[in-house]
């Protein structure tokens, strides 16, 4: 069987869906080596609860709510819930993350209202331990124990809370106020039902005045809300959802390169070859090669 790139579970409005949190228990570890996602990219997603990522090798560049965050190794990123973001790794770069749903530490009592909730509702969105503080060690420290636990021992559940109560413990007195329920709430919500629209195009991508229209937005803002959440315009958002379809096409399938661009959105087959090329550093040609040559490798 081929290589087969990981995929996040996303959901039509972009809410990722962790396939290894129960609903029962919802609290789960993971490992995101950027080299298994297509283009080393994590994709604009969000999730209702928490995430922290340590980067454990490599760097990588994440983008949330606009503000665009190196992460060096060691360093340690938090990422509130609602937050939109995406990120790129360099070759080899990998993080170890943990992730949970507000109430799983103190349910909705109230330690919550205390803790959490001003934490979700009024925190920023996004927060950076440096490598080398007592902040990220010790994030870090109760990361790598949460990795590292036995989960068919009988009760491993009980230190897993332990140690993401640890990891809140060291979080909360570092939040501050950045008054998330202001006007920023609303535009992503705005930016949300754009991109899934984009993202649920069949044939033709929308234009950028269907965009305006659905959204009832002004062409400067529909620019400035990409620009400013996602890093780029609406048409190199469109270009790259095109090129990732093209390239699960590429690495899947057999039809011709040409029938690939047109299926994708591409009229013309040198547009397309020079675009996947900028983002993939190779031709389509060179890509499917690549990946045949992988599977006879497995």
């Amino acid at each position: 069987m081929g290589k087969e790139y990981k995929r996040l579970n996303l959901n039509g409005n972009l809410e990722e869906l962790p396939e290894g949190m129960k609903e029962e228990f919802p609290l789960e570890v993971y490992t995101d080596a950027f080299d298994e996602f297509i283009g080393r990219e994590l994709p604009m997603h969000w999730q209702a609860g928490f995430e922290f990522n340590l980067m454990e090798r490599g760097t990588a560049v994440y983008r949330v709510s606009g503000q665009e965050i190196p992460l060096l190794p060691g360093d340690v990123l938090f990422i509130n819930g609602g937050a939109m973001h995406l990120a790129h790794g360099e070759k080899g770069a990998a993080v170890l993350g943990t992730a949970f749903a507000p109430g799983v530490l103190f349910g909705e009592g109230y330690c919550y209202r205390k803790y959490v909730h001003p934490v979700l509702a009024h925190g920023a969105d996004a927060k950076v331990f440096p490598a080398g503080s007592a902040e990220a060690e010790g994030i870090a420290r109760e990361i790598r124990a949460l990795h590292a636990a036995d989960t068919k021992k009988t009760g491993y559940e009980m230190e897993w809370l332990a140690r993401a109560g640890n990891i809140w413990r060291i979080l909360f007195p570092t939040m501050e106020s950045s008054g998330k329920e202001s006007s920023g709430g609303e535009n992503l919500k705005i930016l949300r039902g754009m991109i899934t629209e984009i993202r649920h195009a069949s044939g033709e991508m929308p234009s950028a005045d269907d965009l305006c229209r659905g959204a009832g937005i002004s062409r400067s803002t529909l620019f400035r809300l990409f620009q400013q959440y996602v890093g780029c315009t609406p048409v190199q958002f469109m270009n790259d959802i095109r090129l990732a379809k093209a390239a699960a096409a590429l690495k899947g399938g057999r039809s011709s390169i040409a029938d690939i661009a047109e299926e994708c959105g591409f009229s013309q087959q040198s547009y397309f070859t020079g675009c996947f090329r900028k983002k993939y550093g190779m031709s389509p040609s060179e890509y499917r090669k690549k990946c045949m040559e992988e599977k006879i490798n497995l």
